[in-house]
């Protein structure tokens, strides 16, 4: 393939995975997760493929967490949606 083509079809695949943002599994797309309690501290990559530092408290959770664009989401209980907390120094 001609490498401008490459470039065109590789920005149309992330155009298009910015704009759908599906939340991905851990395992997939977070190289370097650690647990501390109910807090996760991970840094994900976003759909642009740029490492994002992400926090996360689980309690409440009902589903597993996963990673929307760089950040840590889960499914809360009550229907309260996804939640997430960005990064914070004190983690």
């Amino acid at each position: 393939m001609h490498k401008s083509l490459g470039g065109l079809a590789i920005a149309g695949f992330l155009s298009c995975a910015a704009q759908t943002a599906q939340a991905t599994p851990l395992e997939a797309t977070c190289p370097n997760v650690s647990y501390r309690g109910p807090i996760i501290v991970a840094t994900c990559y976003n759909a642009l493929l740029q490492p994002v530092r992400s926090v996360i408290d689980v309690r409440g959770c009902v589903s597993e967490p996963a990673n929307l664009n760089g950040q840590l989401v889960c499914e809360r209980g009550g229907g309260g949606g996804y939640g997430f907390r960005r990064w914070h120094p004190d983690y």
